[in-house]
């Protein structure tokens, strides 16, 4: 019988539209194989074992007793014909038929070599992946053996390389997921180099016999075909180089390295050098000009990575604890005993046994945690007990608020806080966790210092708190509605306006963050520094209006623009007329302050909220003693009044603007 992971291969392939023929060369089976397969139910499991039991398949063989006889003659003679062996088994008394006795030779006789068969691959048709190590020795002399997972893809041969600390099926399965995911997409084949990464057991000939388990469930749950290359025969799956030795060649052995950070950094580097600068051998143009092709065919991601987990059968034991990896985890004396499953996320674990599910008490560490690790973890796992399903970005920012409201700054709180504000067109608040993920707290300190009346992270404690949503225990996926912009809304008695002016607020607040404090909008993230200092689009004089600017980037949902207009002359009479226009459907809040000489605000204007528009315009009189004037705006997001913007949907369309200033 046919593995299971084979059946869901077929069946992959045959969805893509590949023909029979085609299926049957690709996975190694035969015509009527396929055939079969494609009639039966879509595979839902890869207990091949437990498969077999549920049909039924097998019963006792009369060639059976005849085994011996069979690998004694054999041993002899590997050549003797089948036929003969027959004849020779008949004298000594079976009395079966051909058929049976014909398999029993078969799974005994020396099996050829299999033939090495070549498949030039088609836009997002394959990816290569395989673990590499490699000793690397810095400039000072240290040495040190480093691990890492490398994909490609076949057609454009994009490459991505993530270090690792181990080569467990965990960090397989979600480097994997990552590498797909900067991609673009998931590949109808995934191959791997050397089997034992993927597999427990295999027959000589190379079919794999039993799958690991986590494994074999995270290709299902991705809908992934898996096929194995075995050691020193890379070319069975096409012109597929070797990946871990062409990475040490062009990378590790290549260059030196003055630390660990100096490593990381240069891979980076590297990455961009190998597939947008530098051509590849097998093509000759760069990976970067081929991309395209591979992502028109690359499946979306049915999970994110954040939303991947492991499942693991468990028992609670007689203390009522759930161990894994050497954790335990405490559960309700009711459960004691009671058979459930262990969902394994990146960060954090969720445990469903019969009706307890336990999912928000747990989150996940390094061996030897910081501080502040141990503290946003702690962070993440309140705020899952809060809204579990809370999206891993908010959840984030909402731990990264909570160490800044108790711990001074390190040198991480710095980078986040620079990342988010260096890039400001970016959403401050989206599904996924991310680089921006911890500068995101922003938006919960903000909170804090206009809307706050209590202690501390009170505030943002309360709206999650209230934006808690019912999900089924045994659902893969959280039901995040409602989530916390809809207890924001809510909050706001559901009046688009004032939600509009809420977050024109925090993008003023931003705009005076760190070395442009002025002591009224962020006070107590002083220590940002020139960190904190938001990028402006432009930067223009009075005395060169008018002027038309527009974003040089694309603005996210919740994301900002901003300008700059310094006053180096006296408007006298004259008013000065702004004008902003942007791409339907989003609505933009834009806000105009005026600073003194000081740096402080003197005065705020909020251009009028437009719900359905694309243009605002607005005339300013009264500039008197002032520097500049900050111009700001900001896409609110959503597609219309009945579809506000929800961090839950994405992809989050950016949309550009322009402003227009002149003298009136």
């Amino acid at each position: 019988m046919l593995a299971m992971l084979k059946r869901h291969e077929i069946q992959v392939l045959r969805r893509a539209g590949h023909n029979a023929s085609e299926v049957a060369t690709l996975a190694g089976v035969s015509r009527r194989s396929v055939a079969r397969v494609e009639t039966e139910v879509a595979v839902t499991h890869v207990d091949t074992a437990a498969e077999i039991a549920r049909r039924g398949v097998g019963r006792p063989s009369k060639a059976e007793p005849f085994r011996a006889l069979v690998v004694e003659l054999l041993s002899a003679e590997p050549t003797l014909l089948s036929l003969e062996l027959l004849r020779r088994a008949k004298l000594k008394g079976y009395p079966g038929s051909k058929t049976a006795f014909y398999a029993l030779v078969a799974s005994l006789r020396p099996a050829p070599s299999r033939p090495l068969i070549r498949f030039e691959g088609l836009p997002g048709e394959f990816t290569q992946h395989d673990f590499g190590e490699v000793d690397v020795r810095f400039v000072g002399g240290r040495q040190r053996r480093v691990h890492f997972f490398a994909s490609r893809l076949k057609y454009s041969r994009w490459s991505e390389v993530t270090l690792v600390p181990d080569e467990r099926v965990e960090t397989l399965v979600r480097v994997m997921v990552d590498h797909f995911a900067a991609m673009g997409g998931v590949p109808l084949l995934a191959v791997f180099d050397r089997p034992k990464t993927v597999a427990i057991s295999w027959r000589r000939d190379g079919v794999v016999t039993e799958w690991n388990a986590t494994f074999a469930g995270v290709a299902l749950d991705l809908g992934l075909g898996i096929e194995v290359c075995w050691p020193h025969r890379p070319q069975q799956k096409g012109s597929v180089e070797n990946l871990v030795g062409w990475v040490k060649g062009s990378f590790f052995k290549q260059r030196r390295f003055i630390d660990d950070e100096d490593l990381a950094l240069q891979l980076t580097q590297w990455h961009r050098e190998v597939n947008c600068e530098r051509p590849s051998r097998a093509t000759g143009v760069t990976p970067l000009s081929r991309i395209g092709e591979d992502r028109a065919r690359l499946r979306p991601l049915k999970l994110t990575p954040e939303e991947l987990a492991l499942r693991m059968p468990i028992v609670v034991g007689p203390t009522g604890a759930v161990t894994h990896d050497g954790h335990g985890y405490s559960m309700p004396p009711p459960a004691i005993g009671i058979a459930g499953t262990l969902y394994l996320y990146r960060d954090r674990v969720r445990i469903v046994t019969g009706r307890f599910d336990r999912a928000a008490a747990f989150c996940r560490v390094g061996p030897v945690p910081s501080s502040r690790d141990a503290t946003l973890c702690v962070g993440e796992a309140i705020a899952l007990a809060l809204d579990p399903a809370e999206t891993p970005h908010l959840r984030r920012a909402y731990a990264t608020h909570l160490w800044h409201l108790g711990a001074p700054p390190v040198s991480a709180d710095l980078e986040a806080i620079d990342d988010v504000q260096a890039n400001p067109e970016r959403a401050i608040a989206t599904r996924e966790r991310g680089p921006a993920s911890e500068g995101a707290a922003l938006l919960f300190e903000h909170l804090d210092a206009s809307r706050g009346t209590g202690f501390p992270g009170t505030l943002a404690t309360h709206l999650l708190s209230i934006a808690v949503s019912k999900t089924e225990p045994r659902a893969l996926l959280w039901d995040n509605s409602p989530d916390l912009f809809d207890a924001l809304r809510r909050a706001l008695d559901d009046k688009p306006r004032d939600a509009a002016m809420l977050f024109a607020d925090l993008a003023v607040a931003r705009g005076f963050l760190g070395a442009r404090d002025d002591g009224g909008h962020l006070p107590a993230l002083e220590w940002t520094g020139s960190f904190g200092r938001a990028r402006f689009d432009w930067s223009i004089k009075l005395s060169s209006l008018p002027r038309r600017v527009a974003s040089l980037r694309p603005i996210e949902p919740t994301g900002v623009m901003y300008v700059w207009l310094e006053l180096d002359q006296d408007l006298g009479d004259k008013e000065l007329g702004f004008q902003a226009e942007w791409e339907s459907p989003v609505s933009f809040q834009w806000a105009l302050v005026s600073v003194d000489e000081e740096g402080q605000e003197l005065k705020r204007i909020y251009a009028p909220f437009v719900e359905r528009g694309t243009r605002v315009e607005q005339a300013l009189s009264d500039l008197k003693g002032a520097r500049g004037l900050m111009i700001v705006g900001t896409n609110l997001g959503g597609v219309g009044l009945a579809y506000p913007f929800d961090p839950d949907y994405a992809p989050f369309e950016p949309h550009g603007c322009t402003v227009y200033l002149t003298k009136l």
